[in-house]
């Protein structure tokens, strides 16, 4: 099916108004789209101009000549300026997933903890951790089960099992801790 911007050059007319337009002010539009931004980005803000200009012919036909420009000038202005925004957003959505990325690779205080379970016995706090709990932590660290496949486990949403981990490795720290300081550990 075919966009609102396709539908309306069905008429020759409108046809042969887009192309007017376009070998008409072709210089202008890319001239303006370079003057927001280097020559990488001004084809693409061109182009999302002439696609957004395509959609509003009925509205270029009525306007004067001298209107015409303006709009023109203005929806070349508005797309270079949604298309750095837009790109903006994308670097800093791509720079706070790095940074994620990078959180999730150093291991937290729980995981470090539990990453020297040799050090403590996890059999004695066993019984004290429920069946979720137990499941979780032997399908992480035993199985070596992504998120995908816990949560496919525990019938929750794979964005689930991370807050569901944290909450165990801290339950666990915990009676570990307590156990040790009660001095009951072998």
């Amino acid at each position: 099916m075919p966009g609102p911007a396709m539908r309306v050059i069905e008429s020759e007319s409108d046809q042969q108004f887009f192309l007017r337009l376009y070998q008409q002010y072709k210089r202008l539009v890319l001239a303006r789209a370079l003057a927001y931004g280097d020559a990488g980005n001004a084809e693409d803000v061109a182009q999302e101009a002439w696609i957004r200009l395509l959609g509003k012919l009925p509205k270029l036909r009525e306007l004067p000549e001298g209107a015409q420009v303006n709009y023109i000038v203005f929806t070349v202005r508005s797309a270079a300026f949604d298309l750095r925004r837009k790109r903006e957003l994308d670097r800093r959505t791509e720079t706070e997933y790095g940074a994620r990325s990078a959180e999730e690779t150093v291991p937290g205080a729980e995981e470090e903890f539990l990453s020297h379970l040799s050090e403590f016995h996890i059999a004695d706090i066993w019984e004290k951790l429920t069946a979720e709990e137990q499941l979780l932590l032997e399908g992480k660290y035993l199985m070596d089960l992504d998120d995908a496949a816990l949560a496919a486990l525990l019938g929750c949403r794979p964005a689930s099992v991370r807050m569901l981990l944290t909450r165990t490795r801290r339950k666990a720290k915990r009676l570990l801790m307590e156990r040790r300081r009660s001095g009951s550990e072998p």
